[in-house]
């Protein structure tokens, strides 16, 4: 009887749409205790298992199905999966065995996932003597692949922003990575993650000449531009992003150790303490024509740089990097020197346990945008550079006023200051030259707080960050964040240990052949979305019957009725809690209470409502409604005393 019965449903299969196949089998497999209790109506004399699996299984019962391929190849079958197993990392062995079930109810689908995900097959890889490899993808390849040509059609000229680093492959051997990383900058955001321009794979550091390949294409493409849509656009190099060993690597300086390896002035360090320190702080800037004569010998080395050929300022347009100089050099520093430091500004156990308990009380008031919240201080050697630039900006200037002295608390309000100038796009522009003073400020009087052997090369390079915010805008704007965030991602792409580089070129041709796909997953800008529907209230009379939402999204950026993502900044200035979400007809509004008393948070260096940086208290009982568009600013609250919070702004603009 189970035989009949299923051969009766694979007659069935065979008069039916591929759609409803599928969601008949899947009802069969949610149903498995009736095809078990049909299965116990067997005579296990009359049927064996073999025979079931061949009735089946046969590829014969399938021949017959007749499905077409989509004449849309974006929105068919094949294109989702090619692009899902692509942007998710999918194994080619899963992608294969799911290939294997849908192609007899999609017959178009191709059998192995090579085919699927157009595999790249035939590359050549460059070897280097000591068993190096490299393999150059081309910037113009990967500029054609991630940027719509409609797009750069717009433009006159393309803006390219480089990095060049190195980061192990695995924990247990010497294999590492060299990427050559290119991330457009400027009007074409939709390509603002950086893509891999060359890749070079072996157990030591590269020899200089696997950027060749490199350097003579971006040269030709100075020259020549980049032809699009029978017009040529011309491409310009922004700046090299780069940590200060790979700066030292590629520009073919001396090392941030030497005593002349600052890139921005003509300093010769000091030897004290057993490391080189900079104890000057108004020494002659270098230039770029003064690099190019090599006027001081001792800062470079005698190989010439591999980037001289191209149109580049070896100076102006290296600026330094603020995630490895500030936030994992300078702050990290301190901090260090607050828990294992000096004794003459070490905390003791106690209150480095009570100050770890008011950064993990700040956790819950952190915002979505961020990664990473507050953690411990027993946890600092594994802290990222983004938990330092948090604690830099915003929890620091909080959580450490109980527990430091005045005049080490002051000192680092010069630091936090500055930097929330610097990080600020509005703030650099006003006040860059005052962040400077700032940062100079802070610079001289570090040995007498911490000590001369504080002034390492990090330290004296913050004397040279106003200089490069004014050339490029924000810290963000030429911080390595993205970059860092491309290596990790090239590094999940190797997924057993042979042949590392070969495997990333087919995982980054498989992601090239299927990009187009993922730009239409992008989010729209400008758009508006709500979600988490209620009816708990609170509404103003009149609005009873409208919908009630819990957050609404705002170009990417979340306002929630929590307590972390609840506080905004309106377009007249009031600091406002978000109580509900209410969407009147097209558009959407927000209950919100404001504050009523507004005061400086801190009065030192300058007072802190300049920033933005607000104490509020006395929020106001009664609800009022404002429209989302009235919102300047997202920002983030925290408790200070009873009744009264600190407030500071997200230092992006909103709409992001």
């Amino acid at each position: 009887m189970f035989m009949l019965v299923m051969k009766l449903i694979i007659v069935m299969l065979r008069n039916t749409q591929p759609d409803f196949e599928i969601e008949l089998l899947a009802a069969a497999n949610e149903n498995t205790d009736i095809l078990g209790r049909m299965s116990e109506m067997m005579d296990d004399d009359t049927c064996d298992v073999s025979d079931f699996e061949t009735c089946y299984d046969s590829d014969s019962d399938f021949d017959e199905v007749e499905t077409v391929e989509p004449e849309n190849n974006v929105q068919s079958l094949a294109d989702k999966l090619a692009n899902w197993a692509s942007s998710c990392d999918i194994p080619q062995d899963a992608i294969t065995h799911l290939l294997q079930i849908l192609k007899p109810y999609h017959p178009y689908l191709p059998s192995d996932a090579r085919t699927l995900l157009h595999t790249r097959r035939n590359y050549e890889v460059k070897t280097f003597d000591g068993g190096g490899e490299y393999f150059h993808f081309g910037i113009e390849n990967c500029l054609r692949s991630y940027i719509d040509e409609e797009q750069m059609s717009l433009l006159s000229e393309v803006h390219l922003q480089i990095n060049v680093d190195g980061l192990p492959v695995f924990k247990a051997s010497n294999m590492q990575f060299w990427p050559i990383l290119c991330r457009v900058i400027g009007h074409l955001a939709v390509s603002a993650e950086p893509f891999v321009v060359g890749l070079y794979s072996g157990r030591t550091k590269p020899p200089l000449v696997f950027l060749t390949d490199f350097v003579n294409e971006l040269k030709e493409l100075q020259d020549s531009g980049l032809l699009c849509n029978c017009q040529r656009l011309h491409v310009v190099v922004d700046n090299f992003v780069c940590d200060a060993p790979a700066r030292a690597f590629v520009k073919c300086i001396k090392s941030h150790t030497g005593y002349s390896s600052c890139e921005k002035c003509v300093q010769h360090g000091l030897w004290h303490g057993g490391k080189v320190i900079f104890d000057e702080f108004d020494s002659p800037a270098r230039t770029d024509s003064d690099f190019s004569c090599k006027s001081d010998e001792d800062h470079h080395l005698s190989v010439p740089s591999p980037l001289e050929p191209l149109k580049l300022g070896m100076v102006t347009q290296f600026p330094l990097d603020p995630m490895h100089l500030l936030y994992l050099g300078v702050v990290r520093r301190i901090l260090l020197s607050w828990i294992r430091g000096s004794y003459c500004v070490r905390l003791s156990q106690s209150l480095c346990s009570q100050l770890s308990n008011a950064l993990l009380n700040m956790r819950s008031y952190i915002p979505r945008d961020f990664c990473r919240r507050p953690r411990s201080l027993a946890e600092i050697d594994r802290w990222k550079a983004t938990e330092f630039r948090l604690f830099l900006l915003y929890t620091g200037p909080i959580a450490i006023k109980c527990f430091v002295s005045e005049v080490v608390y002051k000192h680092f309000l010069l630091l936090s200051v500055a930097s929330f100038i610097l990080s600020s796009p509005e703030l650099c522009l006003r006040y860059c030259d005052y962040a400077e003073s700032l940062l100079k400020l802070f610079v001289s009087n570090i040995a007498k707080i911490y000590g001369k052997d504080m002034l390492v090369y990090n330290i004296h390079g913050l004397l040279h960050l106003a200089d490069d915010v004014r050339r490029y805008g924000p810290l963000e704007n030429f911080s390595a964040f993205p970059f860092e965030n491309k290596l990790k991602d090239v590094k999940k792409l190797v997924r057993k240990p042979n042949n590392p580089l070969q495997q990333v070129i087919r995982r980054l041709s498989e992601r090239q052949a299927n990009c187009s796909y993922q730009c239409q997953m992008k989010p729209k800008l400008h758009s508006k979305t709500a979600r988490f529907e209620h009816k708990r209230g609170p509404v103003l009379p009149g609005y009873e019957d409208v919908c009630q939402f819990r957050q609404v999204t705002v170009n990417n950026q979340v306002l929630a009725v929590n307590k972390n993502d609840s506080c905004i900044l309106t377009v007249d200035d009031a600091v406002c809690v978000v109580y509900n979400v209410l969407k009147l007809e097209c558009s959407y509004a927000l209950v919100v209470k404001h504050f009523t008393n507004i005061e400086n948070f801190f009065h030192y260096p300058l007072p802190s409502t300049s920033l933005g940086i607000l104490k509020a208290s006395h929020l106001c009982k009664q609800y009022r409604i404002i429209s989302v568009d009235d919102v300047s600013r997202k920002c983030i609250i925290f408790p200070l005393e009873e009744n009264t919070f600190v407030v500071f702004p997200l230092l992006h603009q909103f709409p992001c």
